[in-house]
């Protein structure tokens, strides 16, 4: 259930932020609602406090890259806070591997076919859904 919980709102996060090149609060709010509520109906608060801590320390490391690299979009900073609490800390740095190498393709190739330069806007939500779907299915 939790899988099919996330890939739904991956898809919707996905395509708006494709759209807009944003990340709607709401949407995260309400995702980070339900799962928190299905967590608690599990009643385990190991893993619970486990999701949390992987929730925090995504944000903190995407939140470094957003300040310092700024090539990050706060809405993506989280994005992945989100990810981290949904797929845990293993599959999160899987699937943001996965979705930075995806990125850098994509832009390699759109560069080279479509002339795209360096100060192009790439919306990473794709990209991070992505990963979080492929680390989760691997």
């Amino acid at each position: 259930m939790d899988k099919i919980l996330f890939a739904y709102f991956a898809v919707i996060i996905s395509i708006i932020d494709l759209k807009t090149y944003r990340i709607p609060d709401s949407i995260l709010t309400m995702y980070l609602l339900l799962k928190t509520c299905a967590d608690i109906r599990v009643g385990d608060s190991f893993m619970q406090f486990e999701q949390c801590a992987s929730g925090f320390i995504a944000f903190l490391i995407f939140y470094a890259v957003y300040r310092c690299a700024k090539g990050l979009g706060y809405g993506d900073v989280k994005y992945a806070a989100i990810i981290g609490y949904a797929v845990g800390m293993r599959f999160f740095f899987i699937g943001a591997l996965i979705a930075s190498i995806m990125g850098i393709v994509s832009f390699i190739i759109g560069s080279r076919l479509l002339n795209w330069d360096i100060k192009r806007k790439l919306p990473f939500a794709p990209f991070l859904s992505f990963g979080a779907i492929a680390a989760f299915i691997f």
